[in-house]
């Protein structure tokens, strides 16, 4: 009854309407802008596997501003680094790390996220998420004893030893574990919160 009360407003303006009218211009007068869109190829992430898709990528954004890195991660594990000429450097592979790496299905596993502190330059940290099978190991937050977890999603610290290696090269630490009771929407972005003030209890 709601819908139908919620359409009445319509039907009363409907028989007002001239239906031989043709509109020939609905947008008059518009005004060109000086403004000039324009594209080129920028870069081309290699291949992660022989068949479609070739490469899965997940993610694009500034990651060093002293490098001038853009950060891009395949869901398959490779993580590159793309400098502002386009020049593409595998940084690691998540996937190389963890034995119980899981990147299938393909949807919501694999080498999720990543992040960089908003110091990276300085100290050298970055954040990555990715997905392991159920029970890889001892989760931070387990689900209640009825509940079977498909998966776990893990949330890691990695520490480079020089921010300005084009390779990592460094040390690790796990910060988060959760069970995933499914294969879709685990870990899907994590990021740091831009601007806010190092006094804020974020």
């Amino acid at each position: 009854m709601k819908s139908f009360k919620a359409l009445l407003p319509l039907l009363m303006v409907a028989p007002f309407v001239d239906a031989q009218t043709v509109v020939e211009d609905p947008v008059p007068n518009v005004q060109s802008s000086r403004i000039t869109v324009w594209k080129r190829e920028f870069a081309t992430i290699p291949s992660s596997a022989g068949s479609r898709p070739f490469a899965r990528i997940n993610q694009v954004e500034p990651f060093s501003l002293k490098n001038k890195w853009l950060g891009v991660n395949d869901l398959r594990g490779p993580f590159y680094m793309v400098n502002y000429q386009g020049k593409v450097t595998e940084y690691l592979d998540v996937s190389n790390f963890f034995s119980d790496f899981v990147d299938s299905p393909g949807l919501g596993t694999g080498f999720t996220s990543f992040a960089a502190h908003p110091e990276f330059d300085e100290n050298g940290k970055f954040y990555t998420s990715h997905t392991e099978s159920g029970g890889s190991g001892t989760p931070t937050i387990p689900l209640p004893n009825n509940v079977n977890e498909l998966l776990q999603g893990v949330i890691m610290e990695w520490t480079a030893l020089d921010p300005t290696r084009p390779t990592f090269l460094g040390t690790r630490r796990e910060i988060l574990r959760i069970d995933l009771t499914g294969t879709i929407h685990g870990f899907q972005e994590i990021s740091f919160r831009p601007g806010i003030d190092e006094s804020h209890p974020d």
